[in-house]
């Protein structure tokens, strides 16, 4: 899957688009298929804290409009 990352705490030049693999389904998981997706404040807050811990490429952005193409059992009333 394509993926816009950070490599790094930054301004805009650690962003970076990036194929990563598609993640496995956990229990209470749905597997998006994204359309569209924003940065928010606190996404640009947390790109450019470098006390935050985090483990670099990281995917920002939990605003999402997109299609589910998969869901867990027990998230079947989502979709």
């Amino acid at each position: 899957m394509k993926a816009m990352v950070i490599t790094g705490n930054g301004g805009t030049e650690v962003f970076q688009m990036m194929e990563r693999p598609e993640p496995a389904i956990a229990e209470l998981d749905l597997l998006i298929k994204v359309h569209a997706t924003s940065i928010n404040p606190v996404d640009c807050k947390i790109r450019q804290m470098s006390r935050m811990p985090r483990t670099f490429p990281a995917i920002l952005g939990y605003d999402v409009g997109g299609t589910v193409v998969a869901r867990a059992d027990i998230s079947s009333k989502h979709s």
